[in-house]
Protein backbone atom coordinates (compact mmCIF):
# COMPACT_ATOMS: atom_id res chain seq x y z
CA UNK A 1 0.00 0.00 0.00
CA UNK A 2 1.49 3.25 -0.93
CA UNK A 3 1.00 6.54 1.42
CA UNK A 4 -0.28 9.27 -0.42
CA UNK A 5 1.67 12.26 2.04
CA UNK A 6 0.62 14.73 -0.51
CA UNK A 7 -3.16 14.75 0.79
CA UNK A 8 -1.79 13.67 4.25
CA UNK A 9 -0.13 16.91 4.08
CA UNK A 10 -3.31 18.83 2.58
CA UNK A 11 -5.67 17.05 5.18
CA UNK A 12 -3.71 18.47 8.30
CA UNK A 13 -3.28 22.26 7.16
CA UNK A 14 -7.00 22.19 6.25
CA UNK A 15 -7.54 21.31 9.58
CA UNK A 16 -4.84 23.60 11.20
CA UNK A 17 -5.83 26.63 8.99
CA UNK A 18 -9.57 26.50 8.63
CA UNK A 19 -12.39 27.14 10.89
CA UNK A 20 -13.21 25.76 14.25
CA UNK A 21 -14.23 22.20 15.40
CA UNK A 22 -16.32 21.42 18.48
CA UNK A 23 -13.34 19.00 20.29
CA UNK A 24 -10.11 21.42 19.73
CA UNK A 25 -11.02 24.65 20.18
CA UNK A 26 -10.33 24.99 16.23
CA UNK A 27 -7.20 24.16 13.94
CA UNK A 28 -6.48 27.58 14.15
CA UNK A 29 -4.07 29.15 16.43
CA UNK A 30 -4.11 32.56 18.23
CA UNK A 31 -1.46 34.39 15.95
CA UNK A 32 -3.39 33.39 12.62
CA UNK A 33 -6.22 35.63 13.94
CA UNK A 34 -3.22 38.49 15.11
CA UNK A 35 -2.97 37.58 18.42
CA UNK A 36 0.39 37.02 20.07
CA UNK A 37 -0.29 34.65 22.81
CA UNK A 38 -3.47 33.28 25.13
CA UNK A 39 -5.60 30.80 24.22
CA UNK A 40 -7.88 30.40 21.44
CA UNK A 41 -11.62 28.87 21.34
CA UNK A 42 -14.24 28.24 19.08
CA UNK A 43 -17.47 30.28 19.84
CA UNK A 44 -20.61 28.80 21.11
CA UNK A 45 -21.65 28.61 17.54
CA UNK A 46 -18.88 26.75 16.63
CA UNK A 47 -18.69 29.26 13.42
CA UNK A 48 -16.35 31.15 14.55
CA UNK A 49 -13.71 32.19 17.10
CA UNK A 50 -13.94 33.24 20.90
CA UNK A 51 -10.87 35.34 21.18
CA UNK A 52 -11.23 36.93 24.68
CA UNK A 53 -8.68 34.81 26.28
CA UNK A 54 -6.49 35.88 23.77
CA UNK A 55 -3.90 39.59 23.68
CA UNK A 56 -1.32 40.40 21.65
CA UNK A 57 1.75 41.73 23.45
CA UNK A 58 3.06 44.85 22.38
CA UNK A 59 0.60 46.60 21.89
CA UNK A 60 0.58 49.36 25.22
CA UNK A 61 -2.67 47.75 27.02
CA UNK A 62 -1.79 45.30 29.96
CA UNK A 63 -4.65 43.21 29.10
CA UNK A 64 -5.09 41.33 32.93
CA UNK A 65 -8.05 39.35 31.73
CA UNK A 66 -6.27 37.93 28.99
CA UNK A 67 -3.02 36.86 31.13
CA UNK A 68 -1.15 39.60 30.65
CA UNK A 69 1.20 41.03 33.43
CA UNK A 70 4.48 42.17 34.09
CA UNK A 71 6.24 38.54 33.65
CA UNK A 72 4.56 37.37 30.32
CA UNK A 73 4.07 41.03 28.80
CA UNK A 74 6.67 43.56 30.17
CA UNK A 75 6.08 45.52 26.98
CA UNK A 76 2.69 46.35 27.98
CA UNK A 77 2.45 45.86 31.61
CA UNK A 78 4.98 48.02 34.18
CA UNK A 79 6.55 46.30 36.90
CA UNK A 80 9.62 45.95 38.96
CA UNK A 81 10.52 42.85 40.12
CA UNK A 82 14.33 43.24 41.71
CA UNK A 83 16.01 45.31 44.07
CA UNK A 84 14.41 45.68 47.20
CA UNK A 85 11.00 44.16 48.68
CA UNK A 86 9.36 47.43 49.05
CA UNK A 87 10.13 48.91 45.61
CA UNK A 88 8.71 45.27 43.96
CA UNK A 89 5.28 45.48 42.16
CA UNK A 90 3.96 44.10 38.87
CA UNK A 91 0.72 45.18 37.24
CA UNK A 92 -1.24 42.69 35.52
CA UNK A 93 -3.35 38.86 36.39
CA UNK A 94 -1.68 38.74 39.63
CA UNK A 95 1.50 37.41 39.17
CA UNK A 96 5.21 38.57 40.48
CA UNK A 97 6.32 39.58 43.37
CA UNK A 98 3.96 42.54 44.62
CA UNK A 99 1.01 41.97 42.19
CA UNK A 100 -1.02 45.47 42.17
CA UNK A 101 -4.06 46.13 40.03
CA UNK A 102 -5.04 48.61 36.79
CA UNK A 103 -5.64 51.25 39.67
CA UNK A 104 -2.64 51.81 40.80
CA UNK A 105 -0.79 54.84 38.90
CA UNK A 106 2.32 52.50 38.36
CA UNK A 107 0.10 50.33 35.91
CA UNK A 108 -0.35 53.18 33.50
CA UNK A 109 2.99 55.29 33.63
CA UNK A 110 5.31 55.25 30.29
CA UNK A 111 2.66 55.94 28.03
CA UNK A 112 1.03 51.99 28.99
CA UNK A 113 -2.69 51.46 29.92
CA UNK A 114 -4.47 48.65 32.20
CA UNK A 115 -7.59 46.85 31.37
CA UNK A 116 -9.32 44.81 33.94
Amino acid sequence: MRIRWKYIVILLLSVWITGCNSESGGGEYQYLQGFTQGTLACNATCDGFDTSACSTCGNMVCETLAGEDCLSCLDDCNGEQSGGPGSRYCCGDGDGDTPVGCEDPRCTANGNTCSS
